[in-house]
């Protein structure tokens, strides 16, 4: 994957084993099944790009994809068509992992882009740092910072230059991901969609 493949791509990579419990979890979590559809399907052939820039708002289905790879075999990958926060934290609570949910944009092609690094250690807390333009720069974080921040970027006097896809990208690679390979040798995948 590169960052040049979309103009806005959200997922969370998930510290869990078990891709099976993760998918099943999701429509249980959300409270799937009160007279609404859902469909849980193992992937031949996962295409991730399906869920680049997804649309916003006024969708009946919400869709959502996890997948493993071979590079990263201890990580479920997660993204979808609608926000998942709340999802990953319900997740990490029920299933009692870490995460790290990731919003990457291509910055000249989006009018107010948003940038997030979002890390939740299920024993320690939570880290947020977020950049995002609406319509000035704006800069925010909260928690502890993780060991290997470079904490100098957040003093840049371009709020926009505090958090970036390059720099998500490394504090990912501090974490065992590789962001260029998660769409790479697939090892297993599920698509969940829930009718509402």
């Amino acid at each position: 994957m590169n960052t040049q493949d979309f103009n806005y791509f959200s997922f969370a990579a998930l510290e869990a084993d078990d891709i099976a419990a993760v998918a099943n979890s999701i429509p249980i979590l959300l409270g799937a099944g009160r007279g609404g559809r859902i469909i849980i399907r193992k992937n031949k052939n996962l295409n991730i790009r399906r869920f680049f820039n997804p649309a916003i708002g006024g969708g009946a289905n919400r869709l959502f994809c996890v997948w493993k790879n071979q590079s990263s075999p201890h990580i479920v990958f997660l993204t979808s068509n609608d926000d998942f926060l709340t999802l990953c934290n319900a997740l990490s609570l029920r299933l009692k992992y870490n995460f790290v949910k990731c919003s990457l944009y291509r910055q000249d092609d989006i009018v107010y882009p948003h940038y997030s690094f979002h890390y939740t250690d299920c024993n320690k807390g939570k880290r947020d740092i977020i950049v995002y333009k609406d319509p000035k720069w704006m800069f925010y974080e909260q928690g502890t910072p993780l060991p290997f921040e470079e904490l100098s970027l957040y003093q840049n006097r371009l709020k926009k230059n505090r958090l970036n896809n390059d720099i998500i990208i490394t504090y990912l690679s501090y974490l065992g991901i590789n962001f260029y390979t998660i769409d790479k040798e697939i090892t297993e995948s599920y698509t969940i969609c829930i009718d509402t």
